[in-house]
This record gives structure tokens, C-alpha cells and sequence, in this order.
């Protein structure tokens, strides 16, 4: 192999020549200073000075973060997309997979995601006073429906007072089950609140074993006769007042899961009998 051959395969190897290295730094010195200048820089102006190997998409990170550490913006424009010659690199390709359409970026985000996060973050339109009420009250009403569609269920109302059993004989801690009380409430308060839930639980425990003996005796009645719509409603009028006096105690999310995971498994049990 002769020497022209070796430094010919060095060329080849290494990508650009040391002249190439000398002339590429002048144009990104060049760029740099009209940037430090302008304190911005445009994706046109990028494309047309940059060569093409700063623009490759292994390099074109270490690229921009230049412009980033100084402090350069780069702002998005609506020019005209030069085509590229025949068979060569498409350079703009590059910024445009980076770009915002419309909008002013620095490189940063390219790097890192905590600036990418906050920069979307900052597009979307916080809430107003009035719609957290709004979502609040729809929250509120999803969980009184679960919850009368529960009661609707022996399951239902047999496992809320199981619960209040529990609570009574002090298995559980109201706090588990109730979501109105806090970590940060004292002895006193909790006391005072598990009494009153306990009171309207022996309530609804009354309310429950009329209902249980209106459902027994409707198996005894002649089906859709009016002795059996009377009961059916006085079964429902209970339910209500069951749910008047549930509603404001919120039960906790996992309880309410739990709750209706009792209720599937009974609706499968039959399925499957069935």
C-alpha cells in the first residue's frame, strides 16, 4: 500500500480532513457570534450555515446544546423548506422532528424532559374556581349513585352495618371506613363522630329488618298484584331514607371497592347457577 493510498484511507476513516475540521469551526463561530448578536437564531439560518456534518442526527444534539450553554434561543419560523439536492442530506428534517410549529423554544428541551414537561405543562389551561366546584359536585354525584345503586343490594346494606360492627367492637378505625375523618382530627372528635355514625347505623339496621321482612313476605303474594306493589314501594321508601342518612357519610374509596366486588361475585355466583 503506498503512502497516497494510507492517507487516502485515513481521510475516508476519520470523515473530514483537518481543513474540513478548520472550516466547519468557522462556520459555527460565525453562527455562534450572529446568534450571541441577534441573541437568537432562526432554523433557516441554522440550515444555511451549518455544514452538513453538524446536522447529522448523531451530532445534531451536541450541536445545539452550543447554542443552548450560550444562552442563543432558537426561534421557529414559517420559511420555506429548501429542497435538498438530489441524493443529499435533508438537513431540515432534523429541526423540524424538534420543532413547535409556531412557537419559541430553546434547546433544552431537546435534552431534557424536565424542561419538555414544564414547557407542555404550561399549555394547558389551569382551572378556574368555578370549574374545581363543578368537577367536585359531578365527583359527588358519581359516588351517591354508586352508593344508592349499592343499597339497592342486601350485599350492600348488610356490609355497611358489618362494617359498623366492626367499628363498634373496635376491629376497625372509623377512619378506615370514613373518609370525613382525618388523621388530624383528636381523640375527642373521632369519639364524638363514631358515636353519631353508630347512632344512624342502629337507624339504618331498623330500616334494613323491615325490609328484609317486606322482601320475605313478597314471595307469599300473588306476583304483580297490588298487595305486592304496596310492598315493593314501602321497600323502596326505606331505601331512601337509608340513603338520606348514608349520604353524607362518604365511604371510603377502598371500601366501596370492596363493596362492590362482594356484589359482582354474588351476580356471577347466580350467572353460573343459572
Amino acid at each position: 500500500m503506498t503512502k497516497g493510498s494510507v492517507k487516502k484511507q485515513k481521510k475516508s476513516n476519520a470523515g473530514f480532513t483537518k481543513t474540513d475540521e478548520s472550516a466547519q469551526k468557522k462556520k459555527l463561530d460565525k453562527l455562534i457570534e450572529k446568534g450571541k448578536r441577534q441573541g437568537q437564531l432562526t432554523y433557516d439560518e441554522i440550515y444555511e450555515m451549518l455544514p452538513e456534518d453538524l446536522l447529522l442526527p448523531e451530532k445534531i444534539d451536541e450541536t445545539l446544546m452550543v447554542f443552548d450553554d450560550m444562552d442563543i434561543k432558537i426561534l421557529d419560523n414559517d420559511a420555506k423548506v429548501l429542497k435538498p439536492k438530489e441524493d443529499s442530506f435533508d438537513k431540515r428534517k432534523v429541526f423540524e422532528n424538534d420543532a413547535v410549529v409556531g412557537s419559541t423554544v430553546d434547546f433544552g428541551t431537546v435534552t431534557d424532559p424536565v424542561k419538555m414537561y414544564l414547557r407542555e405543562m404550561g399549555l394547558v389551561t389551569l382551572l378556574s374556581r368555578e370549574g374545581e366546584i363543578e368537577i367536585a359536585k359531578k365527583i359527588e354525584a358519581g359516588e351517591q349513585e354508586v352508593l344508592r345503586a349499592m343499597l339497592e343490594t342486601t350485599i350492600g346494606t348488610e356490609s355497611i352495618l358489618a362494617l359498623a360492627d366492626n367499628i363498634e367492637i373496635g376491629n376497625l378505625r372509623a377512619k378506615h371506613v370514613l373518609r370525613d375523618i382525618d388523621e388530624g382530627d383528636t381523640y375527642v372528635d373521632e369519639a364524638a363522630q363514631v358515636e353519631t355514625y353508630l347512632a344512624t347505623a342502629a337507624v339504618i339496621r331498623e330500616l334494613d329488618r323491615e325490609n328484609q321482612d317486606l322482601r320475605d313476605n313478597l314471595f307469599q303474594m300473588k306476583n304483580d298484584s297490588e298487595e305486592q306493589r304496596r310492598a315493593r314501594r314501602a321497600i323502596t321508601r326505606r331505601i331512601n331514607k337509608i340513603f338520606d342518612l348514608l349520604k353524607d357519610w362518604r365511604l371510603e374509596s377502598s371500601v366501596v371497592d370492596r363493596i362492590e366486588d362482594m356484589i359482582k361475585n354474588q351476580i356471577n355466583w347466580f350467572d353460573e347457577k343459572n
